[in-house]
């Protein structure tokens, strides 16, 4: 082994075998991360063909074959970064490499020298490199050969494969780029088989297979690369796990030789594209890969995405426009892969909001709308059609069309106006197109004259920052794209001036009193412009009172008087100038002096007065004196007019004790603030409780009527106390007492009884001291009455009489008998004025005799033996109608193929939205009557009919009552057909003089004999003048003018042979415009002898057309077939 120090010249290969680089090529350095050096060239065009790596192919005549090493270099497998991919070459490998033994010695080419810094850096690479080889080595045998000498790491890999651990194992690395194979060290030739042997598995890939093919996206699936080829196992490939492999799909949308790109990269064997172009074709291929060992690309599989509507087109352009049409052009988007058939332009006619309405359908795309109205603004759309279906609509263009500068606008007026700002309003000139308005301002203060101050369509305007209190010239000016109208008059406008100041705070000018002062404040600073007009001073009475103007006028000072001792008030004042009120000054608040209280309130009885003591309470007096009360004196009054003091304190209320029963004492109350004490109130006369009343006697009863009794009972003892009061209780059935009565009456008429039934009845007395016992119960019975009223009274809906428009069917509830069995019911029929009677107990009743369509109020009451009970509540039941008479049918309008029915309705006052209306026509060949018409409409056009055939016709009307009878038979008769319409005449033998005129002949109809009638016009402007009336279908035309402008129409004429006086004439033909030659012309023609043949046109019959017509269809249809089977 030689160690070469500084500069030298080595002999460089590659991984794969290329050949060595010319002397020409530039040598680059690449340092990675781990310190490794690996030398690159930059490739020049190659001077042999370029030939896939996959493939082997003999080395190039010109280079010997000592310069192809035989094993690859692998770089060490130490985690580090990989070679960019723009710097891994593409090299040539030869398909036979030499054997170690037979391998030539190598010739070392020249390269360029490296310069001395780019040494000294490869250098101490090279030097940290091998220090950390040599650190994660391991124990190895010398080197027997120069080659195996080489520096190698014992976890160098070759294309993913170790030799550190005796057995090799694949790796799966699909994101990472293939490592860059540069360096000095070569595997042997074993490891070399195993990656040609993985590359021909993974080259074995079938090629991918498409599903669910649409517009816009396809699924791709694929199959594995089979680790067996031709049916033969290898146990050498039990280690590839083939779930380990990367598969790349690429696609190319250009043909099959265009260029691929990667669209999928991953582990699994399927996946979908999206964002594909409707009706294209497309070329997909795969490819695996393992590790860094890639395999040779899939067959191409080719497939086409189905067609789709076109796409959105843009908005159409308006490229010309005038007062009253607008021209429009536009772009032809996107197909999808089916050709557009036509283009949609919708518009909205002017009308915005109205909707839209298509306007255009073809395949042009420009378009002029015509008829417009002028400065007017039109909406128009776009959308695109073809085989598939319709694009959606373009977004909206607004065009105008041409007009005229607007009118000059009123003058603005004001809105409001404030301290800086001005608002102003206009109004839009009226029927004029204006787009735009230009206000414009004068201040003469600043004297520029009139500037423009707003430009818009907006019909409101606020300019701000103006000077308060300051008058500004305004005028207005409305334009459009046609130009600017003149300006409106000058007006002029103020702001207003500014709110005044607060002024100070109110003081208290002079001494206090009890029901006066005096107050006095200083005017504001800022006076807002103007001078103060008055002051406005406000007063308020306690903490949270509401504020009341006391003052008004310019005086800097004002007396309050008529106050009430000891109150508190708050004042505040605020000023008034031209620009308004100044806000409210700070609140002072002041307090008067205080007097002797008022007079308090006569004392009451708290709670209910006992034998011998009674609780009294009173309140304080109305008027404290502005002082609250702190305490209060109670005296009683005897009967010698002296007082006695019972109480003296600060509560409100005491209990006087020691009293006797039943005696009167009158009380008297008196308040006490700081300054001393207030009169006493009025007496207030109490009396001491007694005890509660005796029971009174056994109520007595009496039965006036079968719901009312009249109950009476005697006053018992009173116990020192009068009755205020008696409780009067009874009980019905269940033997619980409830009160009835309570009152001061010794008698109650008890009202609202039940008929033939008992009642029980007890009494007691109430008086100051308390209740009193209860009487002996007393015990009533009513007697038997008349039934009650009937509550539920209703019409039954669901079971339909016989006649029910004669009828209606009646249904109640069996009311309370009262003691009689119910032996009947009176129906009262109220329109008629008479009572039905039903003289069984039954609970339904079917009534007849009645109007048809007739709303009656009916009501019922039941009989029994006593007599007939009250009424029950009237209701209204309405009959149903009869079924409606046939209309009058009569024929409005008459045609050949068709006639026009129109009926009237023959029910008077019947409702039309209710009705319906069956029209029947007779059958000519069955002689039956066939519906032709249901519904509520009032005409009928009956169509498909043939000229000059009476018909006949009959109807009837059906509502909710049933169907009303036919009406009588109509007969109308079409009318004659006219003859059609003709082509446009032929001329032949046209000279100077004389032409012939020829055209089509029309068939008789129904034996009518058919002439013709030829019109001719000389000139532009000329009548058509008749020239030829007959049979016959050509005519000479004679004594023309030479070298003139002619015109020809023709029309047939029915004969009609019934009525020969009154011909059909038929629509004339298109007209026909021929010159005659001139003299020079007709001298200078050679005349030749040409022997005409007639040619006798044999015109098809309708079954011969429609036979060529469904044989043209029925080629068409297989034809089509034929090229989906074989091409689609």
């Amino acid at each position: 082994m030689q160690q070469v120090q500084g500069p030298a010249t080595v002999c460089m290969v590659s991984h794969d075998g290329t050949p060595p680089i010319p002397p020409e090529h530039i040598v680059q350095q690449v340092m990675d991360a781990n310190g490794s050096i690996h030398i690159m060239t930059a490739l020049p065009p190659p001077q042999y063909p370029n030939v896939p790596h996959q493939m082997g192919y003999p080395p190039p005549s010109h280079m010997p074959h000592h310069m192809f090493p035989q094993n690859p270099y692998h770089p060490p497998d130490g985690g580090g970064e990989v070679i960019p991919p723009q710097y891994t070459p593409h090299p040539y490998q030869p398909s036979y490499p030499y054997p170690p033994e037979q391998e030539p010695q190598r010739h070392t080419p020249n390269f360029h020298k490296i310069d001395e810094r780019a040494e000294k850096t490869r250098d101490r690479l090279r030097n940290k490199l091998h220090t950390r080889q040599r650190d994660n080595c391991n124990a190895s045998s010398p080197p027997t050969s120069p080659r195996r000498s080489q520096p190698s790491s014992p976890t160098a890999a070759e294309n993913g494969f170790g030799r550190g651990g005796g057995k090799r194992r694949l790796r799966n690395s699909c994101s990472q780029e293939p490592d860059p194979h540069m360096g000095n060290h070569q595997p042997n030739s074993k490891d070399s088989l195993e990656v040609k042997r993985i590359k021909d598995i993974l080259s074995s890939i079938q090629k991918p297979q498409v599903h669910n093919v649409e517009a816009r996206s396809v699924k791709v699936s694929w199959s594995p690369p089979p680790l067996c080829m031709n049916g033969s196992g290898d146990p050498g490939h039990n280690h590839i796990d083939q779930s380990h492999f990367c598969y790349e799909l690429v696609m190319s949308d250009k043909g099959k030789d265009g260029n691929f790109k990667v669209v999928y990269s991953g582990e699994k064997r399927e996946c979908s594209l999206t964002d594909l172009r409707p009706g294209s074709e497309y070329h997909i291929s795969v490819y695996a890969l393992s590790d860094n060992i890639k395999g040779m690309t899939s067959e191409v599989c080719s497939f086409r995405t189905l067609t789709a509507p076109p796409e959105t087109p843009a908005a159409p352009k308006l490229s010309n426009r005038t007062k009253n049409s607008l021209a429009l052009k536009w772009m032809s988007p996107s197909d999808n892969g089916s050709k557009i058939t036509c283009f949609i332009l919708e518009w909205d006619e002017g009308k915005k909001g109205n909707g839209f309405r298509e306007v255009y359908s073809g395949p042009q795309k420009i378009y002029k709308a015509t008829k417009l109205t002028h400065s007017t603004c039109y909406t128009f759309r776009l959308a695109a059609q073809n085989d598939v279906g319709k694009s959606d609509f373009s977004p909206e263009v607004y065009c105008h069309t041409s007009g005229s500068p607007p009118p000059a606008p009123e003058p603005p007026k004001l809105v409001r106006a404030t301290t800086t700002s001005l608002q102003l309003h206009w109004t839009k000139p009226a029927g004029a197109d204006v787009e735009a308005f230009i206000l414009e301002m004068e201040d003469e203060d600043t004297g520029y004259g009139f500037q423009p101050v707003y430009n818009g369509d907006d019909l409101t305007y606020t300019h701000k920052r103006l000077r308060r209190n300051s008058s500004y010239y305004f005028r207005l000016c409305a334009s459009n794209s046609e130009g600017r109208s003149g300006w409106s008059e000058k007006v002029t406008f103020s702001t207003n001036p500014e709110k005044p100041g607060v002024p100070s705070r109110p003081q208290l000018k002079g001494r206090l009193h009890a029901q006066h002062f005096k107050i006095s404040w200083d005017p504001p600073r800022d006076t807002g412009g103007t001078d103060i007009t008055k002051y406005v001073l406000e007063m308020s009475s306690g903490k949270d009172g509401p504020y009341e103007v006391v003052y008004t006028g310019s005086n800097l000072e004002h007396t309050c008087d008529n106050l009430v001792p000891g109150g508190t008030y708050k004042l505040r004042v605020a000023c008034v100038g031209a620009g308004g009120q100044s806000q409210y000054s700070e609140s002072y608040s002041i307090t008067t002096l205080p007097v002797i209280p008022g007079q308090c309130h006569p004392p009451k009885l708290c709670g209910k007065p006992k034998a011998n003591s009674l609780q009294i309470k009173w309140a304080p007096p109305d008027y404290d004196g502005g002082s609250s009360p702190t305490e209060y004196l109670v005296d009683m009054v005897m009967d010698d007019c002296t007082s006695l003091e019972v109480y003296k304190g600060p509560e409100m209320e005491c209990t006087i004790i020691n009293l006797l029963p039943g005696r009167t004492y009158a009380f008297r109350v008196k308040a006490f603030n700081r300054v001393g004490g207030g009169p006493v109130s009025e007496p207030s006369v109490f009396t001491t409780g007694a005890g509660p009343p005796d029971a009174p006697s056994e109520p007595v009863l009496t039965c006036k009527a079968p719901t009312a009794a009249l109950v009476s009972w005697q006053m018992p003892a009173g116990n020192g106390a009068e009755v205020i009061e008696y409780r009067l209780e009874w009980n019905c059935v269940d033997g619980t007492f409830s009160q009835l009565y309570a009152g001061q009456a010794n008698s109650y008429e008890v009202k609202g009884l039940s008929p033939a039934s008992y009642y029980y009845f007890r009494v007691q007395a109430v008086n100051s001291a308390g209740v009193g016992p209860f009487s002996p119960v007393a015990t009533c019975q009513t007697p038997a009455s008349s039934p009650s009223a009937v509550t539920t009274f209703q019409v039954v809906a669901d079971e339909t009489p016989e006649n029910p428009a004669s009828s209606l069917h009646l249904e109640w509830d069996e009311p309370c008998s009262n003691g009689e069995d119910i032996l009947g019911y009176n129906i009262d029929i109220g329109l008629e004025g008479r009572l039905v009677a039903v003289e069984l107990p039954v609970t339904d009743f079917i009534l007849e005799g009645l109007l048809p369509d007739t709303i009656y109020r009916l009501r019922i009451q039941a009989v029994n033996r006593i007599g007939a009970g009250p009424f029950s509540a009237t209701i209204k039941a309405r009959t149903k109608p009869l079924p409606p008479n046939p209309p009058k049918l009569e024929c409005v309008q008459c045609g050949h193929s068709s006639l026009k029915l129109r009926w009237t309705d023959g029910t008077k006052n019947a409702d039309t939205k209710a009705t319906e209306y069956i029209l029947q026509m007779e059958d000519t060949r069955t002689l039956r009557f066939v519906s032709i018409f249901a519904g509520t409409n009032t005409n009928f056009k009956v169509n498909r009919l043939s000229e000059q055939t009476p018909y006949n016709f009959r109807i009837l009307a059906t509502n909710d009552a049933g169907e009303g009878p036919f009406s009588p038979i109509y007969q109308f008769i079409t009318q004659k057909a006219p003859p059609p319409a003709m082509k446009a005449p032929k001329v032949q033998e046209v000279t100077d003089r004389t032409c012939k005129a020829v055209w089509m002949e029309v068939p008789a109809m129904r034996r009518d004999p058919i002439l013709y009638q030829l019109q001719m016009a000389q000139g532009r402007e000329a009548r058509y003048q008749e020239v030829y009336k007959g049979p016959e279908t050509s005519f000479t035309l004679q004594n023309l003018e030479p070298d003139t402008e002619y015109h020809l129409r023709v029309c047939s004429v029915r004969q009609c042979q019934d009525d020969p006086a009154t011909p059909l004439v038929g629509p004339y033909s298109p007209g026909l415009t021929f010159h005659t030659r001139s003299k020079e012309q007709v001298v200078m023609e050679t005349p030749r002898p040409v022997q005409e043949q007639p040619i006798e046109r044999k015109e098809l019959s309708d079954e011969q057309l429609v036979a060529i017509i469904l044989a043209s269809f029925t080629l068409l249809a297989i034809f089509i077939a034929f090229i989906i089977q074989y091409f689609i």
